[in-house]
């Protein structure tokens, strides 16, 4: 008896022209999908699996960081003032001027003929400071988020801000680094290094000035101002243009319990709306790739993060093109092309319209996340495509619902996928 991939106990075989396929023994005989179909149900159900399990990590790392959130947000009620909203300079964001394209795409960012890690960091350092980090896959953005607010929340003279907290003890009124950072364990080496960790990436892209040498240099550390600037921080004034932010991202911890990517697109996203108006034709206004890379920096696996974002309420995506699933886009049929050329219409792809959903920062970050992961192992979104997929070969039997597929998440039925 033959035995592939979807082999099942008590099956038969079955001659379909010259292909040898299995049928269960208590069904009449069927034919198999095509291997087109089953190679992409097969690459579905892996893809679903990695999907799962991620969630089931991001979810277990959220529940060993939720007593650090929780004392961080006690800590910032503690703070001696709240401003009205959450000022960031814009260069922490976007480069202004852009920087150059990659030859690929007609530009001079750097030469062809130097060596792939030279073109790796060239790119990487012409990024703003927002993406830079987060290309590092650490979480020291979200700490120099923390600090920034702790330096509105504390302006000295001239709104210049004083640092006079210690990087892993708190003393007194002054809770530590890494308690306000969201860095906090039971464990002082453990708090010490990840601030360490976390200043040297700042300190790389010029965000802190760490002392020169000796075992005070991360304790010294001075802030400088968010844009880059390599000056000592000081609280934006309106004539700067800051782009102002609902201080909720912070006090409800969204900087904490969104991933360092997620937090970066959310807060360029904030940037992008508030600087390129809405087109009356248009639900929101669109990210292309041109602006991603040679204003924001962002990779494409970072653009991804627009889905996580929208699943947890904080933006609203519209998708100009009815085709496209999953980032991929059908090609057109003849008549489509017809139609276009007869109308002058481009079939090429376009991006997502981004809008944001007002008082979504309102909700307390941990409590949405982990509600969600927990709800859904896998995103809505693959939920959808798999209904989809499943729908479009309904009429093709199977001896067996596909592992990882909705079928077999739910039971035997559509419908959303159980808790686990």
């Amino acid at each position: 008896m033959h035995h592939g991939t979807w082999c099942v106990p008590q099956v038969h075989d079955l001659q379909v022209g010259d292909q040898l396929v299995e049928a269960p023994l208590d069904q009449a005989p069927v034919p198999a999908p095509a291997k087109k179909t089953a190679r992409q149900m097969k690459y579905r159900a892996e893809a679903n699996d990695r999907l799962r399990a991620l969630r089931a990590r991001r979810r277990a790392g959220l529940n060993a960081r939720a007593d650090a959130v929780a004392r961080a947000m006690t800590a910032y009620a503690g703070l001696p003032a709240r401003p009205q909203a959450f000022a960031l300079r814009p260069g922490l964001l976007a480069l202004s001027p852009p920087r150059k394209l990659p030859p690929s795409a007609g530009g001079e960012l750097y030469l062809e003929t130097e060596p792939l890690s030279v073109r790796r960091q060239t790119e990487r350092l012409s990024r703003p400071p927002a993406t830079q980090l987060i290309a590092e896959r650490s979480r020291a953005l979200p700490t120099i988020v923390s600090m920034l607010y702790v330096a509105q929340c504390e302006p000295g003279r001239r709104g210049r801000f004083e640092n006079r907290h210690a990087v892993a003890k708190s003393s007194g009124r002054a809770p530590s680094w890494a308690l306000l950072c969201g860095r906090y364990d039971r464990n002082l080496r453990t708090r010490r290094e990840r601030m360490r960790r976390d200043l040297t990436h700042l300190g790389e892209v010029g965000l802190v000035a760490l002392a020169e040498h000796g075992q005070g240099r991360y304790e010294a550390f001075t802030l400088n101002r968010e844009d880059n600037a390599d000056r000592r921080y000081v609280v934006p004034g309106v004539g700067e243009g800051p782009l102002l932010l609902s201080t909720s991202l912070i006090t409800n911890g969204w900087h904490l319990v969104l991933e360092p990517d997620e937090l970066a697109l959310y807060l360029l996203i904030n940037h992008l709306l508030a600087t390129v108006p809405k087109k009356p034709h248009e639900d929101g206004v669109p990210l292309t790739s041109k602006t991603r890379f040679t204003v924001y920096g962002v990779s494409s696996e970072a653009y991804n993060a627009i889905h996580e974002l929208e699943e947890f309420g904080l933006i609203r995506t519209h998708d100009p093109m009815p085709h496209r699933r999953r980032g991929k886009v059908r090609p057109p049929t003849q008549a489509e092309l017809d139609d276009a050329a007869e109308n002058e219409q481009s079939l090429a792809p376009v991006p997502y319209q981004l809008e944001l959903i007002p008082d979504a920062l309102e909700r307390p970050a941990l409590e949405v996340i982990d509600g969600q992961l927990g709800t859904y192992p896998l995103p809505p979104r693959v939920l959808e495509f798999d209904d989809i997929l499943e729908a479009k070969y309904a009429s093709v039997p199977l001896a067996s619902p596909l592992k990882g597929s909705r079928l077999a998440l739910s039971g035997g039925a559509a419908g959303p996928a159980s808790a686990s």
